[in-house]
């Protein structure tokens, strides 16, 4: 149970720490399309390098260093809280917004969001070593719902009846209590008991070594895609945000569309079928092209409809052609 509740906690506090930073940003840099460019970027960068943390955390032999690692530098992170990310004190006097607005988060909730993107791969590894959960992609469903309820909260819960600098505070304790639940989880983990479990010498672990070397091809195709994916929401939060006056709404929809397609695509295989998705792709990509000839032409609503499902429908045949390759 402490997985499941140290995931889905991480997930969600990494998302709804994406509309308070835009909400905390406004009054410093304005809501123009190009201000939350720069902080997607930042996210999706930070979002690669705790996984790629995690990746090479998971290398080391024994849970115990790991564990002990990990626990470390979650706890270091809590002195930086609360967070304050934009304030006069971490301005550098940049004359590219972009630029300005990138260190600010850098400085200001760097370290914090690293380890909370790295912590659902982290926990879904541990999870999966234990002989009685061999089967972690359920696991990863449910971080993107963490993530897909985060933000729709937001909008409809968080903001209207809280200030941002209660906002601020309300998820620094929410931080407070996934360090907790990591200390208790990595507190499980130690020990003995676990070490077997990780051991390069296991050869119930050959098969593994076996599959992970993939041809090049493959491994080229599955990067395309997953960034096939990145690079369409946020082109389409871009087209959005360009097109119509830019409000929170039109930042947070595309990635709860994300998010979703990957809880569909990676809870059951029974919820997709390849013809049926891929005649919608073809309708889709086809007004892909309209909208970007005469897509001032229709209303907000049409716009935003034909966006979300251009978007949606793109990111579940990424992800499920990755899938099938793999």
């Amino acid at each position: 149970m402490q997985f499941l509740i140290t995931i889905f906690l991480s997930s969600f506090l990494l998302f709804q720490i994406q509309p308070i930073l835009a909400k905390m940003a406004l009054p410093f840099f304005g809501g123009g399309a190009a201000i939350w460019t720069a902080c997607m970027l930042f996210f999706q960068l930070f979002l690669l390098l705790g996984y790629l943390y995690s990746h090479y955390l998971t290398k080391l032999n024994k849970v115990n260093h790991q564990v002990v690692i990990h626990s470390v530098l979650v706890g270091a992170s809590l002195l930086l809280l609360p967070i304050a990310p934009f304030t006069e004190s971490l301005s550098l006097g940049w004359q590219a917004p972009q630029i300005e607005i990138i260190l600010s988060l850098l400085f200001g909730i760097g370290f914090p969001y690293f380890l909370l993107s790295s912590t659902a791969p982290l926990i879904q590894k541990w999870y999966s070593n234990i002989p009685t959960n061999t089967s972690p992609y359920r696991l990863y469903s449910l971080s993107n719902l963490g993530s897909l309820l985060a933000l729709l909260s937001y909008p409809f819960l968080i903001e209207p009846i809280m200030s941002t600098k209660v906002q601020a505070n309300v998820w620094s304790v929410g931080y407070g209590v996934f360090a907790i639940f990591i200390f208790f989880t990595g507190y499980q983990l130690f020990g003995k008991k676990f070490e077997k479990i990780h051991s390069n010498d296991d050869p119930s672990n050959e098969a593994a070594k076996d599959s992970s070397s993939k041809e090049l091809s493959s491994i080229l195709l599955w990067l395309l895609f997953s960034a096939a994916s990145v690079i369409l929401m946020v082109s389409t939060t871009n087209a959005m945000t360009q097109n119509i006056p830019p409000t929170p709404f039109l930042w947070i929809l595309p990635l709860c569309i994300y998010l979703l397609t990957y809880i569909i695509c990676f809870n059951n295989d029974k919820w997709y079928v390849r013809q049926y998705w891929f005649i919608f792709f073809i309708c889709c990509s086809i007004a892909a092209v309209l909208m970007f000839f005469i897509g001032t032409q229709f209303n907000i609503v049409s716009q935003v409809t034909i966006y979300s499902l251009i978007l949606f429908f793109s990111c579940i045949m990424s992800w499920r052609t990755c899938t099938f390759e793999a």
